[in-house]
């Protein structure tokens, strides 16, 4: 009973080494050949494939006629930017203040005045002069000053105050050189100390060729 059953197993292990043997030879066939019509599997049919053809490096010569003509290209220069200059500061303008000057003596309100001339009656109409008197800060009359009056062509003359009682006690005169006429501005008069100080602004004087304007009245007073 024993040879039987050892009988058997080998028989049975030939088959499967036999069946083996046969399987691993068909996968080899279907391996080298897997178009084959024993293959139940067989892969898809790739396309064939297209061969290109290969550009050349040599261009063709172009058609009759049809050769191009090659411009010539003028080359374009860089044009410069011209860059401004820095701006400098200008330093700003001191402005210089005015100073006016200030005197102790005014222009009395009220004149300059014109009248007919009375001190000289021989002359009447043939007459022209400028006038007045000078009073201090309470009204009282002041002596011993100068009264100087200067016109066109280099005139001046200068009177001293108190001179001529006929305006006052502190009276001056001054005779133009001319008969009356019309100007604007040309003579001016300036009350001075006797050393020919500056006293008073310089007063502008505008005359009329009129005999009842020939006398003209400037008086002066301290300021307080």
């Amino acid at each position: 009973m024993v040879r039987r059953e050892s009988a058997f197993l080998k028989l049975l292990t030939n088959a499967l080494l036999a069946a083996s043997l046969m399987l691993g030879g068909l996968i080899a066939f279907l391996f080298m050949d897997p178009q084959s019509e024993v293959n139940p599997y067989p892969p898809p049919t790739l396309p064939a494939i297209s061969v290109l053809a290969t550009p050349s490096d040599t261009p063709e010569p172009p058609a009759p006629g049809l050769e191009p003509t090659l411009a010539a290209v003028e080359p374009v220069l860089p044009v410069a930017t011209p860059v401004p200059p820095a701006a400098t500061e200008i330093p700003a303008a001191t402005a210089t203040p005015v100073v006016t000057e200030k005197f102790p003596y005014v222009l009395q309100a009220g004149t300059v005045g014109y009248t007919s001339q009375f001190t000289h009656p021989e002359l009447a109409c043939k007459w022209l002069g400028v006038a007045g008197s000078v009073f201090d800060a309470a009204g009282n009359p002041v002596s011993d000053l100068l009264v100087h009056v200067e016109g066109p062509d280099g005139f001046w003359m200068d009177d001293p105050t108190g001179n001529h009682a006929e305006y006052g006690a502190s009276g001056f005169e001054v005779t133009l050189p001319r008969a009356p006429f019309d100007s604007r501005g040309q003579y001016r008069v300036i009350l001075q100390d006797l050393m020919g100080r500056n006293l008073s602004a310089a007063v502008a004087l505008d005359t009329f060729a009129d005999c009842e304007k020939n006398l003209l009245l400037v008086n002066f007073s301290a300021v307080p």
